[in-house]
């Protein structure tokens, strides 16, 4: 804090030294003696940023704030629920495959492990016809990969 305040004072400092020289030469009053400001300052910010350790106080991750425990942990995986279900409806959809009601047709269980990894335990759909039932597992299959298990149901 001794080497920010030292930075500070010098500036003024310069800054003073410039206006009693504008002050003496008053018919020199023009750019020349701005440049010398300009010039004046920038050398001793320069100078004193160059001998300055900056100590920046980085916060310390305790468990306490982890993202697991926090509010923003709940709004990111409903957000990425919610985005990951618009994007199945859209491609079920495309392929003609019907599901019911865009709020129970497609549901995703997830969990979290000690470390804050989310692991997508399954997608269950509810389609509208049986017979859609292998056409919509394909569909899913070739964009969900193999790790992710999916559960079809129908009424």
């Amino acid at each position: 804090m001794d080497e920010l305040m030292r930075l500070v004072y010098s500036a003024a400092g310069a800054l003073l030294a410039v206006q009693m020289i504008s002050a003496l030469f008053p018919e020199k009053n023009s750019t020349w003696i701005k440049g010398l400001a300009v010039l004046s300052i920038l050398c001793v910010l320069i100078r004193g940023a160059a001998r300055t350790e900056f100590e920046l106080d980085m916060p310390t991750i305790t468990p306490e704030h982890t993202l697991s425990n926090t509010f923003a942990d709940a709004v990111y995986s409903k957000i990425g629920t919610e985005l990951l279900q618009e994007r199945l409806y859209a491609l079920l959809d495309a392929a003609g495959i019907e599901t019911l009601q865009k709020q129970d047709g497609i549901e995703i269980r997830y969990q979290m492990d000690d470390h804050g990894v989310i692991e997508i335990d399954g997608v269950y759909v509810w389609l509208v016809y049986a017979a859609d039932r292998d056409r919509a597992f394909a569909v899913l299959q070739s964009v969900l990969t193999e790790r992710i298990p999916i559960y079809l149901h129908t009424d």
